[in-house]
């Protein structure tokens, strides 16, 4: 019976701590990983998403932002800010808007460096900074839950 619970438990720590929610597709013959999103920061207006995708040589991070009313781009580069107060400048490669389960939504792509990937495979995330396209502020959001997905995925797509 102990060895039973023992065997149960191993195989439930595989699943529930192995597993990356990346999957592998070949988009017009090139071979991409993509990471499923996790909401991290979000207040009554935004909902923040974060994830990793990977396409031949390039590591990018996607923000996806939902919109409770009309959407917007993002228009400026990202600054992530991690726990032990370290700032990355991640450059905006493309932002669009898009429609998603009712909502309106934003998706914007930022590629990653050698060294920002080395500094997030460690760190836990602490907040993103941005503009979105059409406004003169920059808006800064708090992350709020899943601190260490960048890290994980990260671990998951190398």
């Amino acid at each position: 019976m102990k060895s039973t619970l023992i065997i149960l438990f191993t195989f439930y720590s595989l699943l529930t701590f192995g597993q990356c929610n990346c999957e592998t597709k070949i988009i017009s013959g090139i071979k991409t990983k993509q990471c499923i999103p996790s909401l991290v920061a979000y207040d009554n207006t935004y909902q923040v998403g974060a994830s990793i995708n990977s396409t031949q040589n390039d590591l990018l991070l996607i923000l996806t932002i939902r919109f409770s009313g009309n959407a917007n781009t993002i228009g400026s580069d990202l600054l992530v800010f991690v726990n032990d107060e370290k700032t990355l400048t991640l450059k905006l490669m493309d932002s669009q808007k898009d429609y998603i389960g009712g909502s309106q939504i934003c998706h914007a792509k930022f590629k990653l460096t050698e060294s920002d990937i080395e500094l997030l495979k460690t760190k836990e995330l602490s907040s993103f900074r941005f503009q979105f396209s059409n406004e003169d502020i920059y808006r800064t959001f708090e992350i709020k839950r899943n601190y260490n997905i960048l890290k994980n995925q990260l671990n998951c797509v190398l």
